[in-house]
């Protein structure tokens, strides 16, 4: 479905052309799990690049977004496109990055498996990436002994300064 803006006239001179006024696209894009992943659909692969793009789905850096979309899309990156830009990715990372401590605290408390492995099966392997979430978790734990997001949970700060110091 494409929707687009009808011109409403409150006060001045009617544009004749709609083209002077309608400039803005809705794309309402549908995820079902009836469709094919093998089927093309032709017509929306180049809408979803770019959505798959502005979200971090390409493991791509801003710069090379920023880059993909001048040169392949003929974007002109004015300041104020090139901070959306990198908004939106930081968004979707932000959002990956939740993602990922919900599932840690989920598999946490669910299961007798270590942190180390947790975090490998989370996807967290870098050095810095797990550094940043153990100490996210230990922050969690200090703040109210018990909690973490509001939430009441098993996990101990206790296991996890146990865990992270490799006893």
């Amino acid at each position: 479905r494409i929707y687009s803006l009808q011109e409403k006239v409150e006060s001045g001179i009617p544009l004749k052309e709609k083209e002077a006024y309608d400039k803005i696209k809705i794309a309402t894009i549908y995820t079902s799990s009836k469709h094919e992943i093998s089927q093309k659909y032709e017509q929306n692969d180049e809408l979803l690049r770019v959505v798959m793009l502005l979200f971090g789905m390409s493991g791509r850096s801003v710069q090379e977004i920023r880059g993909i979309l001048e040169k392949e899309y003929g974007f002109k990156m004015s300041e104020e496109l090139k901070k959306g830009v990198e908004n939106m990715c930081n968004l979707a990372q932000g959002l990956i990055i939740e993602n990922k401590y919900e599932i840690l605290i989920n598999l946490l408390e669910q299961t007798d498996i270590s942190l180390k492995k947790i975090m490998k099966i989370v996807g967290l392997v870098k050095k810095e990436e797990v550094k940043e979430m153990t100490d996210r978790l230990i922050e969690d734990l200090t703040l109210k002994e018990g909690y973490i997001n509001g939430k009441p949970t098993t996990i101990t700060l206790e296991r996890i300064i146990n865990e992270t110091n490799g006893n």
